[in-house]
């Protein structure tokens, strides 16, 4: 933020010509020629050589050269701190300790020069003293502020401001991820700005750009900790940057809220993580449990990318199918979702039982037309909805008469219709999602519309009921720790939430899709293990009554 300066300077005092001409390139907006037409200060301590530093520090201010601004500004008040244009650059000062993210300090000098006799500096001082209490300061730096202010309007503002939520949003805002991260940030300013005045405390947004760097957002969110106290961190899109971040909130003991990064390890970090959306592997275990009990499979396949959600999701899924009795007849590998002919030959082979005398017979290309692999009873298939073609179509032609079963990268209609004669009866997991005939949804939907001239994403919906999250369950309590801690299930807009001491959501829905119908939700609850009838109470065979053969 720029004011506008009044530097009165009476030139028949000065010694040297040069000022003129430092002067002259400074009401030219040319700072850079005042940096250089000060390097060499003339007479230290002069009254000419105050003007030199005066107008060095101010210039280095413009050109966003903060930490050099403040030294410069500092030595000048040091040597000439009765001068009348002495309240300038303490108000330069401050503003350079604000950009530098140093609030207590910016707010401390800008205290002190309300009482300046120069009424713009003082009107202007006041004005961004509150700015900052309101929107930059955290509780951490409302505290210390309290016992440094003087001024009475500023100590009312600061204990006003004491009462807020300080919560810290961390996501890509340029870069490769930034259309994603924008949405969010925009479906949260949504809900604050559509809620204002109903808060029980205010929220306070202080927002990082991580620039889809994971060394910025390192450098950026520790710096921020390490100098403010947050009640709640908010945070990042992708497993990986989550996963960053949620070290570092470990370390200082903030709770973390994650939005949408589903790998399940991250809650794992510490007990102060929060997963929003549902793991790979809690999705993967309902479509396991849902293909058992309901679908009567007995016998499964695996063709699963060589990634980390690829092995979460296999391992949730290999985890419930051994549990409920089912079988693995075969898992593969893949890096390349274009070359998967040696991992679908390999996992025919292991269907037939085949041995080495009768693979070439069965793998030739008329025998694969014509004897279909029927050993197992479906595959599951965890991958990115950007892979279904080229997956789908070689998977027909090595001819596996075997249903298909996914997670929540088949979760694109558009892409499931263009290979809709390959996939019929597929079933596939997704973490709850929102209904369109909710109407707090269709009011939030017309309300993005209105200000943003936009069709809201999902990670737009998402965005806002994180807000709406914190303010009707979190604000409930004093200690923001103990309402996480402490809440189960939470209904919003954006889908159910289902912690239940878990904290990853644990809530999942099915998805079936057909030629002729498309996708349509089935509704499924898993029975328990521990609830199904113990064998002794079964109607079995007495074993007792039968003869060993001799």
């Amino acid at each position: 933020m720029k004011f506008p300066i009044v530097l009165i300077l009476i030139f028949s005092t000065l010694l040297y010509s040069n000022v003129y001409e430092v002067v002259d390139s400074f009401n030219k907006k040319n700072y850079q020629g005042v940096i250089e037409k000060t390097i060499s200060i003339p007479d230290p301590g002069s009254e000419t050589a105050g003007y030199y530093f005066l107008y060095r520090g101010i210039a280095l201010y413009n050109l966003e050269k903060y930490s050099f601004s403040i030294k410069t500004l500092e030595q000048f008040i040091s040597v000439y701190g009765d001068r009348a244009d002495t309240d300038l650059a303490l108000q330069y000062l401050a503003m350079s300790y604000y950009k530098l993210e140093n609030s207590v300090k910016a707010v401390d000098i800008l205290d002190k020069l309300t009482y300046s006799k120069d009424k713009n500096i003082s009107n202007t001082s006041m004005e961004l003293a509150k700015k900052i209490i309101e929107t930059k300061s955290t509780s951490h730096d409302l505290k210390k502020l309290l016992s440094k202010v003087t001024n009475k309007k500023l100590y009312k503002s600061i204990k006003k401001e004491m009462k807020s939520l300080d919560l810290l949003v961390v996501l890509p805002l340029s870069g490769e991820n930034s259309s994603g991260g924008n949405d969010l940030l925009r479906g949260m300013n949504l809900y604050i700005e559509k809620n204002k005045g109903k808060f029980k405390k205010k929220i306070k947004l202080d927002v990082i750009n991580s620039e889809s760097s994971m060394v910025n957002m390192v450098k950026k969110v520790t710096k921020k900790v390490e100098n403010g106290k947050y009640d709640l961190v908010v945070g990042e899109l992708t497993s990986k940057f989550s996963g960053a971040l949620a070290g570092i909130t470990s370390a200082y003991k903030i709770p973390l809220l994650i939005p949408v990064a589903s790998q399940k390890i991250l809650s794992e970090i510490s007990e102060n993580i929060y997963q929003l959306s549902s793991s790979s592997y809690t999705i993967s275990q309902k479509v396991a449990a849902y293909a058992i009990d309901s679908l009567k499979y007995k016998t499964f396949a695996i063709l699963s990318p060589m990634s980390s959600e690829g092995k979460e999701a296999s391992d949730g899924f290999i985890t419930k199918v051994q549990e409920k009795g089912g079988d693995i007849i075969s898992q593969e590998w893949y890096f390349d979702s274009t070359k998967l002919s040696r991992q679908l030959k390999r996992i025919r082979e292991n269907v037939l039982i085949l041995d080495s005398l009768d693979i070439q017979d069965y793998m030739e290309a008329d025998s694969i037309k014509t004897i279909p692999a029927n050993g197992i009873d479906a595959f599951f298939i965890p991958i990115d909805f950007e892979e279904i073609q080229n997956v789908t179509s070689q998977f027909a032609f090595y001819n596996f008469n075997s249903k298909l079963l996914g997670t929540f990268g088949w979760n694109d209609e558009r892409e499931l219709y263009k290979v809709r004669t390959l996939i019929d009866s597929l079933v596939f997991g997704d973490e709850s999602s929102y209904s369109t005939n909710n109407l707090e949804y269709r009011e939030f939907t017309e309300d993005y519309r209105e200000k943003y001239d936009l069709a809201p994403s999902r990670l737009a919906i998402k965005g806002y009921d994180i807000l709406r999250l914190i303010h009707r369950e979190l604000l409930k309590s004093e200690d923001i720790k103990s309402a996480l801690k402490d809440l189960e299930s939470y209904e919003g807009i954006s889908g159910r939430l289902e912690w239940n001491g878990n904290r990853t959501n644990q809530n999942v829905e099915l998805f079936k899709y057909s030629r002729s119908k498309g996708i349509k939700k089935i509704e499924y609850t898993e029975t328990p293990l521990d609830s199904l009838a113990p064998l002794d109470s079964l109607n079995i065979l007495n074993t007792d009554s039968l003869s060993i053969p001799k």
